[in-house]
């Protein structure tokens, strides 16, 4: 019984494997969500902060993405009686691991390196960290060659003490919409891509 069983979930596997959703090979896109900028750099002025970004994609293997993106947060800040504005700029770029392949979507966790730059007026410091990056989410198929995301992350920023702490966490929760580059994938050669076929 209990071989029976393995048998059936390997298989199970396997046959959701073969029905992933097909991700295009390279892929171009734009973001947009909010960021929860850490309190540290913004004091107390802490609230949901609108984010734009881009982002480019490229497959490595049959559950391995390659991604770099940009994005952009303008936010406030308040310390006292001072106050302004900030805009904060972050560049990573890393892996995805498709943990979960499904026919219509696939999710994933994604993980990366990149840096953050903020800019503050009035007085506020600017400064560039390096910084890590973790998250989770989805990627849908959509059309012949296209994909709908969401992602949840995580940013944790190192570096120098311009700042009452030495690192600063930023939250971000994004969605977005990625075009293929390139034709559509057509592994058996008939000319209709493989989500039509």
């Amino acid at each position: 019984m209990k071989k029976s069983l393995i048998v059936l979930g390997l298989a199970a596997l396997i046959a959701g494997g073969v029905q992933a959703a097909d991700q295009p090979e390279k892929e171009l896109g734009l973001l947009l969500g909010g960021s929860w900028v850490d309190k540290d750099a913004v004091g107390s002025d802490d609230r949901l902060n609108p984010t734009f970004g881009l982002r480019y994609g490229q497959r490595l293997g049959t559950s391995t993405n390659f991604f770099s993106d940009l994005t952009y947060t303008p936010f406030s800040w308040k310390s006292g009686a001072t106050s302004g504005d900030g805009d904060l700029y972050t560049l990573r770029g890393g892996l995805e691991w498709l943990f979960s392949q499904q026919p219509k979507y696939n999710w994933f966790l994604s993980g990366g390196l990149g840096a953050m730059h903020v800019d503050m007026d009035n007085g506020g410091p600017d400064f560039t960290r390096p910084l890590l990056s973790v998250g989770v989410g989805q990627s849908w198929a959509v059309g012949d060659n296209d994909a709908f995301r969401w992602e949840v992350r995580a940013d944790q920023s190192f570096g120098n003490d311009s700042l009452p702490n030495s690192s600063l966490t930023n939250v971000q929760a994004l969605v977005g919409y990625s075009w293929g580059i390139g034709a559509p994938l057509d592994t058996d050669g008939d000319g209709v891509p493989d989500r039509s076929d």
